[in-house]
């Protein structure tokens, strides 16, 4: 039986798409209205559905964000976005975030058709571009790499938070000042596409056990 996760800010489209999906003989593990929520349950729980049907509009974090954080991370589970408005609108940001589809939520058929493809990994809609779980994880990580070419001492600057050097260690190290070594941080933050140097630090650290280069 396939297993699934749901997640739209309509509760009342949580439980229609519940009801809809169970009487398909699938496995509804939960739905949240919460994209937070979707996204600890997709990562951090060891009962990860194989499928997260998710909206593409949400208040804490847009469904074309979720999907890509979870890619980024592991190839489950297979993502089936869902939106109210015509998809070609969403199309091409889908396909970047690395979902297996794109459907309108009246469209019953198809996000059956879409979740059972997902659940084994792969794509109902090939022909829109969409790639599987394998292949969207590997094309989102290669455009990271892509985009993250560290300079020598952006990258040392980086690895050195990475093994638990404070700043004033790196200074003392690398015989610079506090803001020079902000400053590779910034720019390292910037290339990494990381908001604090901690995201910074764990793209760093993902790149290489994935052996992307930075």
């Amino acid at each position: 039986m396939i297993t699934v996760g749901i997640v739209d800010n309509d509760p009342y489209a949580v439980s229609v798409l519940s009801k809809l999906l169970r009487e398909s003989g699938m496995d509804v593990q939960w739905g949240t209205t919460s994209a937070s929520a979707a996204l600890r349950r997709c990562l951090f729980e060891s009962a990860t559905p194989q499928v997260l049907v998710s909206d593409v509009q949400m208040d804490d974090m847009n469904g074309m964000e979720l999907c890509r954080q979870i890619r980024q991370r592991k190839t489950t589970p297979g993502t089936v976005m869902i939106t109210a408005y015509p998809p070609r609108r969403y199309l091409e940001q889908a396909v970047r975030a690395g979902a297996q589809g794109l459907y309108l939520k009246t469209d019953v058929a198809g996000i059956r058709t879409g979740v059972r493809a997902a659940a084994t990994g792969d794509t109902a809609q090939s022909d829109s571009g969409f790639l599987n779980c394998v292949e969207a994880r590997n094309a989102l990580l290669r455009n990271v790499s892509s985009k993250s070419e560290l300079s020598e001492r952006e990258r040392t600057v980086i690895a050195m938070y990475a093994d638990g050097f404070a700043t004033d260690d790196i200074m003392r190290q690398l015989s610079v000042s506090k803001g020079t070594v902000a400053t590779y941080e910034k720019r390292a933050c910037a290339k990494l596409g990381a908001a604090t140097r901690a995201q910074a630090v764990a793209k760093y650290v993902r790149l290489l056990t994935t052996g992307m280069t930075c």
